[in-house]
């Protein structure tokens, strides 16, 4: 990482240093740094989504979920369509004890009208149960593991914001399980798990 702010103190409007440090920051769970460094490259690049996903994500990862919804909030104004943004925003806001339904409502759109993600939307509108969504994200068997981190996720989400600790702690050990530790959800899991004390 020396290395990396050693060339933003050469250049500090590069958006590739900058993003070459906040992933060097995220890869070592170094959330402050990451978030600080996310934020900087949405400044540099405030039409690229993916910065402010990766903001948002590092805001959420710290526990400031008002901080998390208000950057994925404003990156969706610009990029409405983008489902990642979406649902981010929707774990955001309901982790800041904020009801998300109608955001997620409004961003349905964004959502594949078939795919698994909108089953995940659908799930949280009270259109699908749990169960419905997960099959739709395991029927995608190519990216079963990741998808499913989503479900649970976002399930999870619902159950935290809904008094459920116990079933809510029980999904976030099953996106530990799944063992793809270099994923947004997993890395969001073990952070609620870490602030809920297990």
């Amino acid at each position: 990482m020396a290395d990396f702010t050693r060339a933003i103190e050469i250049e500090p409007n590069d958006p590739y240093g900058v993003q070459w440090r906040a992933d060097a920051a995220l890869a070592k769970d170094n959330y402050e740094v990451a978030a600080r460094d996310y934020d900087h490259l949405v400044r540099l690049t405030p039409n690229d989504p993916t910065a402010a996903l990766r903001s948002g994500q590092m805001h959420f990862l710290r526990g400031d979920y008002e901080r998390s919804a208000e950057v994925l909030g404003a990156a969706l104004r610009q990029a409405p369509q983008n489902a990642d943004l979406a649902t981010w925003k929707f774990v955001a806001l309901s982790r800041s004890g904020k009801d998300a339904r109608v955001a997620l409502k409004a961003a349905l759109p964004a959502f594949d009208s078939t795919g698994w993600r909108k089953a995940v939307a659908e799930m949280v509108l009270g259109k699908r149960t749990f169960a419905q969504a997960t099959a739709a994200a395991e029927a995608e068997a190519r990216l079963s593991k990741p998808r499913l981190e989503e479900v649970y996720f976002v399930r999870a989400v619902e159950l935290l914001v809904g008094g459920n600790r116990k079933e809510a702690e029980e999904l976030l050990r099953s996106i530990m399980a799944l063992g793809i530790s270099a994923s947004s959800y997993h890395r969001a899991a073990k952070a609620e798990l870490a602030r809920l004390g297990g």
